[in-house]
């Protein structure tokens, strides 16, 4: 996979640069083409992936209610987004309250980016969307520091 990578109020600052390097690592090697349902597959590989590298399977935010993150690694949350957008805007709200809730201190969001994404689906979350949303619509509503990385098999 081909990862690129954007920083959200500094998230490149609050996140340990071998953190990231060592997901890029985990994602680049990942074989596969991208395509129609490949999503579920794709997904278990990249959290087996991430699994061998330190990250937990997923933890509740609150014990009173069933909402995930995909993944923690000390006070660095991760979200893995292989599904529809609508999804992008939950997880971003479950990572501000955690951040507020001082329960995080950054988190990592993996998402396609738009290519990858109109291969995999219909109205699939994708890495051009999230930052052009989070830099012109939310960026004074999301204040967490997140590295977002966006992958593709191109």
């Amino acid at each position: 996979m081909k990862i690129v990578k954007h920083s959200h109020k500094g998230g490149n600052n609050a996140i340990a640069v071998g953190l990231i390097k060592d997901i890029e690592d985990g994602l680049g090697h990942i074989k596969g083409k991208l395509c129609s349902r490949c999503a579920p597959q794709l997904r278990a590989d990249i959290l087996d992936a991430l699994r061998h590298r330190g990250w937990s399977d997923k933890v509740r935010i609150s014990s009173n209610f069933a909402l995930t993150l995909t993944a923690m690694n000390g006070r660095i949350a991760l979200c893995l987004q292989t599904g529809n957008m609508a999804r992008f805007y939950a997880d971003l709200l479950k990572l501000q309250a955690q951040f507020l809730d001082e329960k995080i201190n950054a988190a990592i969001y993996i998402v396609p980016m738009k290519d990858a994404a109109k291969r995999m689906g219909q109205n699939m979350a994708n890495f051009e969307r999230m930052i052009s949303e989070l830099k012109n619509l939310f960026d004074r509503v999301i204040t967490v520091p997140i590295i977002i990385l966006g992958f593709n098999d191109r």
